[in-house]
């Protein structure tokens, strides 16, 4: 399933495709999620090894494509262009952040991440641009409810 969030809030439309959820504003990030079945302890006398996973968790792979960020025109759009870095939280755990991606508009990540949700955890994905000299700057964020996705996903 992909899934093409739009924007820099966390207002969400539903699209009514397979693509999944949309964010209504503009700049585009664009993922793949594939989910993995959730762990199942093997059959008694099967000799299989029991999983590390607890039944409550799966695991969620997540791909991280590319992205399309508003220009803010003039002159010094076209000198300082963003760095752009996508960062994925779970849960309110310690986040996971792809590369950062040098001067563009257009940052093509095509990274992949498997993260541990629940049918009840909320992605925070945030995009920023790095900066060597100050904080890195927010540019947009969105929060994904699995509850939401789980019956399209699994």
């Amino acid at each position: 399933m992909a899934a093409y969030c739009e924007g820099g809030g966390d207002a969400f439309a539903d699209n009514d495709d397979d693509r999944g959820l949309d964010l209504v504003d503009p700049g585009v990030v664009s993922m793949s999620v594939d989910s993995v079945p959730p762990a199942r302890p093997p059959a008694p006398g099967s000799g299989a090894a029991q999983s590390s996973l607890p039944p409550s968790f799966s695991q969620l792979a997540l791909t991280l494509e590319s992205g399309r960020l508003a220009t803010s025109g003039g002159a010094r759009a076209a000198l300082l262009k963003p760095n752009p870095y996508v960062e994925v939280v779970v849960d309110g755990k310690p986040p996971r952040r792809t590369d950062t991606v040098k001067a563009t508009y257009a940052p093509k990540w095509n990274e992949s991440m498997t993260l541990l949700v629940t049918p009840y955890s909320k992605l925070l994905l945030r995009i920023f641009d790095h900066s060597s000299f100050k904080r890195d700057a927010l540019i947009g964020e969105a929060t994904l409810d699995i509850f939401r996705w789980e019956g399209a996903l699994m």
